[in-house]
This record gives C-alpha cells, sequence and structure tokens, in this order.
C-alpha cells in the first residue's frame, strides 16, 4: 500500500507553491517598477540632452545601450504577465529567461563592461557649473515621479536589476516541485543570470585592479614594496621566463595581436629616447663650439698681418659672431621649446602603457606557473584570479597601444613647425633684388649677378645683411640691394632640421 503523507508534509508542500505565487508576483511588480524608472530616465534625461546641442557631453557613451536594455524588459515583463494568468503548475517563469537568454547577455554585458567608465565621465561633466546645471533642471522636472536623487541613480538601475534576478530565480527554484515542468527551466535560468553577474563582478575588479595600477604608475618615483610574498612571486616569475627560453613547453599561447602592438611601440619609446638623447647632446656640443669659436676667430685675427686678409677675419669673427649671438641661441630654444619638449611630454604619457605592458608580461608569468598546477583544485580560484587579471590588462593594451603608436604621428606633426627630411621655407622672409653685380671676397660672403632674387634672413647688421639664394647664403652689402616684395614686415630665420 502507498504510504499517505501527513498533514504537516502537505502544509508544507502547500506552502512553498504559495512562496513560489508570492515570487512571481513580486518580481512582475518590481519589474514594473524598474521599467517605469528607466523610461522615466530616457524621458527627463536622455531625450532633452539629445535634442539639446549647447552642450558638448557626449550623449550616446553617457547612456549607453539603455534602450536596449529597456526593450528587453518589456519583452520579459510581457512574458512574465502573460504566464501569471496560468495556473501555478502551468506557469514557465523559467522558460522566459531561457526565451532571451542572447538578449540579456548581449545587452547587459555591453552595458556593465562600460558602466564604471560612465560614472566616471559623468563625475567628470558634473564639475562644470552649466553641465550641472542641465543635468539638475532635467532631474527637476520628474522630482515628484522617482525617488532617484540624480542621474547616476538612474543609471545604476539595470546593474542592481540583473544582480536581483538570481534571487528571485533561486527562492522560486526552491520552491517549486521536482515534478512541475518549470523546474529545470528555472535551473537553466538560474545559471543564464550568474553567468552575466559573474562576468558584472568581475567585470568590476579588473576596473579596480587597473584603476589600481594607475594610482601605482602616478607614484612610480617611489621605491617599490618588497614582501616575501612578492619576493615569492617574482622567483616563481623568474623560474618561468627561463623555462620559456629553454623551449620548454608552455601551457600560455601567445597573442600575437598584442606582440605587433608592444613591438611597435617599445620601437617607438627607443627610437624617442635616442632622438632626444641626441638632439641634447648636439645642442651642448653646439654651444660648446660657439664658446670656443669666438677665442678661435681672435687668435687667427692675430695670426694675420695682412689688412685685406685681416678684413676678410674680421668678417668671418662677425659671422661667427652673430651665429652665436642670434641664430643659435633661437635654434636651441625652438629645438627645446619645441620638437625636443614635446617629445619629452610624450615620453612620460608612455609610462603608464610601459608599466601595464611589464604587469601584463607578469601576469602571464604567474597564469603559466599556476595552469601547471591545475591539478590541485585548491588553486582553481587563485588561476581564474590570475587569467582574469591578465585578460583585463591586455585587453587595456590592446585598446591603449594602437593609441599610443598614433599619438607620436599627430604629436610631431603638430609641434614640429618644420617637415622633417623637407626644405623648409618661412612665411616670413622678404624678397630682395640685386642692383649691382657683387663678388665674394670670403667664405661667410655670397656673390650676387644684378637682378639676382635673395631672400633677407637676418638685417641686425646695418651694413651687412644675411641672404638666400636658393641653396646658398652668406652676407652682401647691404647698399646693393633694393626691396623687391615683402610677405611680412618680421623676419626670422627659417631652421630644416633634416
Amino acid at each position: 500500500a502507498r504510504a499517505l503523507k501527513s498533514p504537516t508534509q502537505r502544509n508544507d508542500k502547500l506552502d512553498g507553491i504559495e512562496r513560489r505565487d508570492k515570487i512571481v508576483i513580486e518580481l512582475i511588480e518590481t519589474e514594473e517598477s524598474n521599467l517605469k524608472q528607466l523610461k522615466l530616465c530616457v524621458k527627463a534625461f536622455l531625450e532633452p540632452l539629445r535634442n539639446d546641442t549647447s552642450h558638448e557631453m557626449d550623449i550616446d557613451m553617457m547612456f549607453l545601450n539603455i534602450e536596449n536594455i529597456i526593450v528587453v524588459a518589456e519583452k520579459l515583463l510581457m512574458m512574465l504577465r502573460g504566464q501569471q494568468t496560468l495556473m501555478s503548475h502551468e506557469q514557465m517563469i523559467g522558460r522566459c529567461f531561457t526565451h532571451l537568454e542572447e538578449d540579456l547577455h548581449r545587452e547587459y554585458t555591453f552595458y556593465l563592461e562600460n558602466q564604471a567608465a560612465v560614472m566616471d565621465m559623468i563625475a567628470q561633466y558634473q564639475k562644470d557649473k552649466v553641465n550641472k546645471q542641465l543635468l539638475d533642471s532635467c532631474l527637476y522636472q520628474i522630482k515628484d515621479e522617482t525617488t532617484c536623487w540624480d542621474l547616476q541613480s538612474f543609471l545604476i538601475r539595470p546593474v542592481q536589476r540583473i544582480m536581483k534576478y538570481p534571487l528571485f530565480l533561486r527562492d522560486m527554484l526552491a520552491n517549486t516541485p521536482t515534478h512541475w515542468a518549470d523546474r529545470p527551466f528555472l535551473v537553466s535560468a538560474t545559471e543564464i543570470v550568474d553567468n552575466i553577474v559573474v562576468y558584472a563582478n568581475e567585470n568590476k575588479r579588473k576596473d579596480e585592479l587597473l584603476k589600481r595600477y594607475n594610482e601605482e604608475v602616478s607614484e612610480s618615483s617611489l621605491l617599490p614594496k618588497l614582501t616575501l610574498h612578492s619576493l615569492k612571486k617574482k622567483g616563481k616569475r623568474l623560474t618561468t621566463t627561463l623555462t620559456h627560453s629553454l623551449n620548454i613547453t608552455s601551457s600560455v599561447v601567445e597573442d600575437q595581436t598584442f606582440a605587433g602592438l608592444s613591438e611597435k611601440f617599445a620601437s617607438l619609446v627607443l627610437i624617442i629616447k635616442t632622438l632626444i638623447r641626441e638632439a641634447s647632446n648636439f645642442t651642448d656640443l653646439l654651444k660648446k663650439v660657439q664658446a670656443e669659436m669666438d677665442e678661435l676667430c681672435t687668435n687667427i685675427h692675430n695670426f694675420y698681418d695682412c689688412l685685406e686678409t685681416q678684413k676678410n677675419v674680421f668678417l668671418y669673427h662677425g659671422a661667427a659672431l652673430k651665429i652665436a649671438q642670434n641664430y643659435t641661441p633661437r635654434f636651441i630654444k625652438d629645438l627645446e621649446g619645441g620638437p625636443l619638449g614635446t617629445l619629452s611630454e610624450l615620453l612620460a604619457v608612455f609610462t603608464a602603457p610601459q608599466y601595464f605592458i611589464e604587469k601584463r608580461n607578469s601576469k602571464i608569468l604567474d597564469y603559466d606557473n599556476l595552469s601547471t598546477q591545475a591539478a590541485d583544485g585548491s588553486i582553481n580560484e587563485s588561476l581564474r584570479i590570475a587569467r582574469g587579471e591578465f585578460e583585463a590588462l591586455n585587453k587595456q593594451l590592446l585598446d591603449d597601444l594602437p593609441k599610443s603608436n598614433n599619438k607620436k604621428k599627430t604629436t610631431m606633426k603638430d609641434s614640429c613647425p618644420v617637415e622633417m627630411g623637407s626644405t623648409a621655407k618661412s612665411q616670413s622672409e622678404v624678397s630682395y633684388e640685386a642692383q649691382y653685380n657683387y663678388r665674394a671676397r670670403s667664405p661667410a660672403e655670397l656673390s650676387l649677378s644684378a637682378r639676382q632674387v635673395v631672400s633677407l634672413m637676418d638685417s641686425t647688421n646695418s651694413d651687412w645683411w644675411f641672404v638666400k639664394a636658393g641653396r646658398r647664403q652668406g652676407f652682401v652689402p647691404a647698399a646693393f640691394l633694393k626691396l623687391k616684395h615683402a610677405a611680412s614686415q618680421s623676419v626670422r630665420p627659417s631652421y630644416n632640421l633634416a
């Protein structure tokens, strides 16, 4: 004979079904409330800000795919309401979630991945008084319809909602009889939302990791903190590095895209450092040469007795002094204040990517070391964390390195007034025409033919002007020239950095 269940057992089962019904009601009510607040956010903030062109806030980035999330929420709510009309044992709540698995995963993972950056962006925007007033005015229009106190409290709702789904589904599963058709669907639905929540938590941890590393970059002048734990990790990394160098099998497959970007970035850093060093050495040498030139010219002047020769030496000495006093300081100033200064700033910007590359390489060694011990179940969590940290750094670098590599081109183009390797022509040059033939009497002078056009480079000395004729430059008597065309009243030499 079949054993009869006690009244207590029957009541427990009945209570469980009643609890499930209450959970379904609460799920639908909170879904309605959440959807209402999201639509209110679009109505009060997104639409007015999108139509207002007076501000410079990035509206698409601020609100991400919140409109798509509303569409998914509407689909889910409609399906839940449909199930609520059925008898309790006929309701397929879990199937509502499994049916929307692709939509839930696509929209929520994208939103969660970028949500931290959005919050930082809004915080920066609100530092501007005009932006803050604009956002406050949007909130004021709906102050009686919501309990949210700012835009961020609206935008955090999708995150909070996806975190609550597993709680609802687990409670529902615990109160669903094993023979009900909805039970396996509830199990699958719980796994679906759990995966999204795990992704959210992992993404948050990665953001915190990158934030911590960025803070470490800003404090890079401090001595590294050495602990027993850090020394052990460095030792394991060294062992793994040696293992790789001996061609012993590794469980890590190198990311070829990252390897190419990293190699290009390292070459760029090396080129910039070399250019800065060589340019600095050149300017130092140039200063020494100019310091010794005056003494050299004096010695040459004293060496010759011939009056005509002394005149040529005098002209040479004058040209040397003009170069030392006018052109050399100006050239060094322009070089240090322009390309060299910009390159130094660019190199400072590259500090963070360099640090991230170093950390990324360390994390891949940690992961490789732990993966060799994967048979031990106790290190599975450590392996997951190491993998997560490596993937976070790798993704960040894949985003940042192309920007860093491209930044060099735009920075040099903006900072250098002269294209590298080209012959520069100053827009401020003044053209003169020779009235007579003139034959140069020293290497510092320039021979001219009557009616030859030259460009004036310097007229500091009223008797002898420094001019350029094609690729030749030199001093000529000012009285031999007459103005042909003035492009500008100011005169400034043009430098070719080739």
